[in-house]
């Protein structure tokens, strides 16, 4: 909202921005090899980052209906 994006607008950023997949996957890995994570913490983020790529782009869709190609 900072940048002049109104509240649709700064959702769709937003909801766009959250499967960054790769990042918690390495992460994770890092974590769980360094032992700092345990394997049921590594599952749950491994099945967090599943849900979220699934979820997303149905979101988006849902959030894009009704606007033009140029909603942002």
């Amino acid at each position: 909202r900072l940048m002049g994006y109104n509240s649709k607008q700064a959702t769709i950023i937003g909801v766009g921005m959250v499967p960054r997949a790769e990042v918690a996957l390495v992460a994770a890995t890092l974590g769980l090899e360094l032992g700092l994570i345990d394997h049921s913490l590594f599952a749950a983020v491994l099945l967090m980052v599943t849900v979220s790529l699934f979820v997303v782009p149905a979101l988006l869709v849902f959030l894009y209906r009704g606007q033009g190609r140029s909603a942002l």
